[in-house]
């Protein structure tokens, strides 16, 4: 990763910025907070709906310089249609990369941090969005402490055996 020097500040993420805030609907990148307080970010917008991602890690999303965001790696399952978000008046920092300078070579990645909007949904949060953002490590401590009648931190056994044959991790 490359350190963001003045220039690169002064020339690409003030206009990131100022063009990020001339759009107006959900884009990769803005966070999507459910009526339940759970907050995600936003990682593909199709018409009519978008999907999230609870562990989205700052390499995983390029700001482009229109200001919408790229997102590369996993979705929750569940798309959420567009009629139940809304827009609020909160903004979250979220990470994002870009080319150092805008040169787009190898190794030129630049960490930054710019405003994004905070957008609700009348959408109820589905817990197995949280269980599909577990690492494999994570999921197995689970699985493990599952006693056959009550399984840890509110998941029934059938959602943790569930996931857990879904990724393949049965010995």
């Amino acid at each position: 990763m490359t350190i963001m020097d003045e220039q690169t500040q002064e020339i690409l993420v003030t206009p990131l910025k100022a063009a990020r805030a001339q759009i107006k609907t959900p884009c990769v990148g803005d966070y999507l907070q459910y009526e339940s307080g759970q907050l995600e970010r936003v990682c593909q917008v199709s018409p009519g709906s978008l999907r999230t991602f609870g562990k989205v890690y700052p390499t995983s999303i390029h700001l482009h310089h229109t200001g919408e965001g790229y997102y590369s790696g996993q979705l929750n399952v569940n798309a959420i249609e567009l009629d139940s978000v809304f827009p609020t008046n909160d903004y979250i920092d979220g990470e994002f990369w870009i080319f150092h300078n805008g040169i787009s070579t190898g190794g030129r990645h630049t960490q930054i941090s710019i405003p994004c909007r905070v957008f609700k949904t009348t959408t109820p949060y589905n817990k197995l969005n949280a269980l599909v953002a577990l690492s494999d490590e994570e999921l197995k401590s689970l699985c493990d402490r599952y006693d056959g009648t009550n399984a840890p931190d509110g998941w029934t056994g059938e959602e943790l055996h569930h996931e857990f044959n879904l990724r393949g991790l049965l010995e």
